[in-house]
């Protein structure tokens, strides 16, 4: 057998047509710049970054009626000669409250890792004084207008720090987040959507506008919505990651590009996990920039999921590969998409499972939403690994497994593909 790069890209819907640079007005196309050579945008090929902080953008009144001059921080990855860069705008978290601002750790590092990546980092304050006396709604509506301000500002010095205004993502860690999902939606505080024009993709870390406990956030999504991944722990007690799945089925229903990226035992803020959710991040940034998909590893992780129903995230069994494993329980499933296949034909979809049960487990495969065979897993304490054959077509397939019946306690690690072509 012939062991291919698969090309493996966990998300919550169908592969992107990217047919939003033509119905939708101000929807980028592709950048002509994001061609993977280099591995711009996709890894941090820049050693340093070059600062320069306490840019003033705007003005705004306090709730005391005294002007407050806005201000912004710029990252540019040091040594870039590009003559036009991607930005984005980053909106710091801190539950809408003055002690936390734009020069939190958090948010500066991620503007800084983006940024050798060869984004332009745009981190901003703005006001973001919630307490009892002041209603929510008021502070997440003067945040939206100061982030209207913050990218009014990155049109207008474009040509100052060659950026290219029309390909600006947005991205927020927890406040932020909720903040960046709720401006973009088109029903929000102030009853009609904001100008979303070159805003090619938005990336929500532990936070997003589907928040039980933030009713004033009310997101619409429509089939303009700039493309939005979502960075999440699956043990975050403040933004659950559910918030997540549930906004990316919307999505997915509205034909947007969405993806979900969990980080096993993750609480809210994920410090010193980069590496575990950066490259999706990235991943997904650089597809929605250059309209076109990466070239991934060949082996695959099965705990960066797509969807999934009834599934845990585990690390209790040893000898996993990656940062751990699925148990999947009665009745559940779980589907990848972006399963490419260099040219249609038989596979081996090669699964590495533990199943402890010691009974056989069978579930059911659906390739391209249609059921092709069963997969039988063996009783096996440790690691162990089957083939399922499968038909796929060229380019990018989904694969479901479908427990039915079948007892729970299966666990799986890991995904390979192999052609039965010689």
């Amino acid at each position: 057998m012939t062991r291919l790069t698969p090309a493996l890209l966990i998300s919550v819907l169908a592969p992107a047509t990217h047919a939003q640079a033509g119905r939708c007005p101000g929807a980028p196309g592709a950048a002509p710049y994001a061609i993977q050579t280099d591995g711009r945008f996709l890894k941090p090929v820049f050693a340093g970054v070059k600062a320069t902080k306490d840019i003033a953008y705007g003005e705004a009144v306090t709730d005391a009626g005294a002007k407050q001059t806005l201000l912004l921080d710029i990252f540019e990855p040091e040594g870039d000669a590009a003559p036009l860069r991607p930005a984005i705008v980053w909106l710091h978290g801190g539950s809408f409250r003055p002690e936390f601002t734009k020069n939190a750790d958090g948010i500066t590092r991620a503007a800084q890792t983006f940024a050798r990546h060869g984004y332009v980092g745009v981190n901003i304050e703005y006001r973001a004084r919630y307490d009892e006396a002041r209603p929510m709604k008021k502070a997440i509506e003067d945040g939206m207008n100061d982030v209207m301000k913050a990218i009014a500002w990155v049109r207008e010095h474009q040509a100052a720090y060659r950026i290219d205004a029309g390909f600006v993502a947005l991205a927020g860690q927890s406040a932020g987040g909720m903040l960046a999902g709720s401006f973009t939606s088109t029903a929000n505080l102030s009853g009609a959507p904001r100008d979303r024009s070159g805003i090619f993709a938005q990336a929500l870390f532990w936070g997003q506008p589907r928040h039980p406990n933030f009713p004033e956030l009310h997101v619409k999504v429509d089939p303009c919505y700039p493309p939005t991944v979502f960075l999440t722990g699956n043990d975050d007690g403040q933004a659950p990651y559910t918030g997540a799945l549930e906004m990316a089925r919307e999505l997915n229903a509205a034909q947007v590009p969405a993806r979900v990226q969990v980080v096993e035992e993750g609480g809210h803020s994920l410090p010193g996990r980069e590496d575990e959710y950066v490259p999706m991040a990235a991943r997904f940034l650089f597809e929605m920039l250059s309209k076109t998909r990466p070239v991934l590893p060949a082996e695959y992780q099965a705990e960066q999921y797509t969807r999934m129903r009834y599934a845990a995230f585990g690390k209790s069994a040893t000898g996993f590969t990656g940062t751990g494993y699925i148990r999947l329980e009665k009745d559940s499933y779980i589907e990848w998409d972006y399963v490419d296949a260099l040219a249609a034909g038989e596979y081996s979809v090669v699964l590495r499972y533990s199943n402890p049960t010691h009974d056989l487990i069978t579930y059911g495969v659906r390739v391209n939403g249609a059921n092709q065979t069963v997969a039988a897993f063996e009783p096996a304490s440790g690691w162990a690994t089957v083939r399922i054959g499968v038909a796929l077509k060229a380019g990018p397939n989904s694969i479901r497994l479908t427990a039915g019946t079948s007892p729970a306690g299966l666990r799986l690690d890991r995904i390979d593909l192999e052609s039965k072509k010689q």
